[in-house]
């Protein structure tokens, strides 16, 4: 766990520093937006981003250990949008993985694959779904 626990942080330090700032751009020009995070990442994992304060940004936060599901299970985006009381076309999903993307865009949710270090791209996909920035 150890050795898990500094790979974490070697990657954490490398997290585009421009997530955060959108994210509050996204929140201010949006109106009744609820912004959740959901993640499958270990107990310990999660309590280490707690201390980055990675988590502070959403305004839920789905971790798979405490759920018991895992992307890309479709119980996992259907528990949270039944959570969240979300219609999945109103929805959009962003998430570094295309196998994660295929399953939420075949519950009819939107999905975006996000490519890390691609705010650029992630931006332009946002707008297309009408995300103010």
């Amino acid at each position: 766990l150890g050795k898990h626990l500094d790979l974490y942080e070697a990657f954490s330090s490398n997290i585009d520093s421009n997530i955060p700032n959108l994210i509050e751009m996204i929140r201010q020009n949006n109106s009744g937006l609820i912004l959740a995070s959901m993640t499958n990442t270990e107990k310990e994992i999660y309590n280490r981003s707690l201390e980055h304060g990675y988590f502070k940004l959403f305004d839920e936060n789905f971790i798979s250990v405490e759920i018991g599901l895992i992307k890309p299970q479709y119980q996992f985006s259907g528990y949270i949008l039944d959570k969240l009381n979300c219609d999945p076309k109103e929805t959009i999903i962003i998430d570094d993985s295309k196998i994660n993307v295929q399953s939420f865009c075949e519950l009819g949710i939107n999905g975006i694959l996000y490519y890390p270090r691609n705010i650029t791209q992630l931006e332009i996909d946002l707008k297309h779904l009408g995300v103010k920035l």
